[in-house]
């Protein structure tokens, strides 16, 4: 199959092996199939500098490979950083002038918890199906940067 859909021959124009075996596989009229237990812990000791590097990187490889997913992240994620200071606002006005505010601050406030909460779900649910990974992670304070960056990898990859 690798040769048949000439993944090589993408290959050697890439800066992403992971959208290039995408388009060939679209090219060739294949699906891509999730299956957890083929992840590949990567280990990696990055500060918050390498994990801003790389997730731009990975942006930016995103913005060149798919645009329709970029922008579509893209607008998400403006949206989503646009409701706390216009919530924010809109509650604080609303306390202020002694109008009810709670519900605003509700509506502000509870979306960014549950995505929070979610995200606290994320790195366990990774190492849940590696689990010769998990006593190396705990190992080290900046490998939750690692799982982060892997993850963020792994959602980007998964999208296209």
């Amino acid at each position: 199959m690798f040769d048949e859909i000439r993944v090589l021959d993408e290959w050697n124009h890439s800066v992403s092996d992971d959208y290039s075996m995408t388009r060939a596989l679209q090219r060739a009229g294949r699906s891509i199939v999730f299956v957890p237990e083929c992840l590949t812990p990567a280990y990696v000791d990055v500060d918050f500098h390498g994990l801003l590097e790389f997730t731009n990187r990975q942006i930016l490889i995103t913005k060149v490979y798919s645009k329709k997913n970029w922008a579509m992240g893209a607008a998400t994620h403006f949206l989503y950083c646009l409701t706390l200071p216009l919530g924010l606002a809109v509650t604080l006005t609303n306390f202020f002038a002694t109008l009810p505010a709670f519900h605003l601050a509700i509506l502000t406030f509870v979306p960014m918890l549950l995505a929070a909460i979610r995200e606290d779900f994320a790195c366990p649910a990774a190492t849940s199906v590696l689990p010769s990974s998990r006593a190396r992670k705990s190992r080290s304070s900046v490998d939750v940067y690692s799982c982060w960056a892997y993850l963020f990898h792994i959602c980007f990859s998964l999208t296209s």
